[in-house]
């Protein structure tokens, strides 16, 4: 499966410390593992906020302050 990144998301993701960095590529990492398999990691904290014409939103919370969005 391909996975596309907006240039804005990188661009964000550099500008935060280096921890959180890493805990935003652990979570991208699991994201992924989850669309394999389905089985989402007990602290990923996966949840379908809407389902419409455009396409399902999912939320994935890194930390108690860092939520990442996707399509």
């Amino acid at each position: 499966m391909i996975f596309w990144y907006k240039r804005d998301f990188e661009k964000t993701c550099r500008r935060y410390p280096s921890e959180t960095q890493r805990l935003v590529a652990q979570a991208v990492v699991e994201i992924k593992v989850w669309y394999q398999t389905r089985q989402a990691s007990v602290g990923l904290r996966l949840k379908k906020l809407y389902e419409g014409p455009s396409g399902k939103v999912f939320e994935a919370r890194v930390s108690s302050d860092l939520r990442l969005l996707w399509v």
